[in-house]
Parts: structure tokens; C-alpha cells; sequence
């Protein structure tokens, strides 16, 4: 299950060894174990990101959140749900 946090940095707060682009840090994880993060310069911003990603459904955050297309469509990792054809989770086979 994915899930998202977002944490409150400190002014010119260092992360990684580099200053970061935006305030907001939204830290991503599946099932426990973080897997990425953004920046964000707004809280709003840094919750629109959460809300999708948390969805891990893209075309279904289209049809709830009227944001959805326009943040999918800046971070296109949002939109990289596993196909129900392919792996070895596959459900169905080609």
C-alpha cells in the first residue's frame, strides 16, 4: 500500500548534502519502506502530490481530484501503475 508523508523543513535545511527546492518534502513509501520524494515550494502543492499518489490510481485521481491531470502530467512517475499483463504479480497473460 503506498502512503506519503510530508515533513515541514527548516529554512535552508539541507537534505542530502544539497538545499533543496521548496520547503515541503512529501516522502514516499510502499508498504513501510520509503521509496522517493519530492520537493515542494507550498503545503498545497506538497498535498495535491500526496493525494494522487496515495490514490496509485491515476486514472481514477482524474476522475475524483480536478488537479490530477495537470500534476500526472508534470510528474509522470504518478502515473507508473504496474500493468495487470505484465510481471509476475500479472493477472492476466498476453
Amino acid at each position: 500500500m503506498k502512503t506519503a508523508t510530508i515533513e515541514i523543513l527548516e529554512e535552508g535545511e539541507i537534505v542530502l548534502g544539497s538545499p533543496t527546492n521548496g520547503q515541503y518534502m512529501v516522502r514516499e513509501f510502499d508498504d513501510g519502506v520509503e521509496m522517493g520524494g519530492h520537493f515542494f515550494k507550498t503545503k498545497l502543492e506538497a498535498w495535491k502530490y500526496l493525494t494522487i499518489y496515495e490514490e496509485d490510481n491515476p486514472e481514477r485521481a482524474c476522475r475524483i481530484y480536478d488537479y490530477a491531470e495537470k500534476y500526472v502530467k508534470k510528474y509522470p512517475e504518478l502515473d507508473e501503475v504496474p500493468s495487470i499483463f505484465d510481471g509476475e504479480d500479472a493477472i492476466f497473460t498476453r
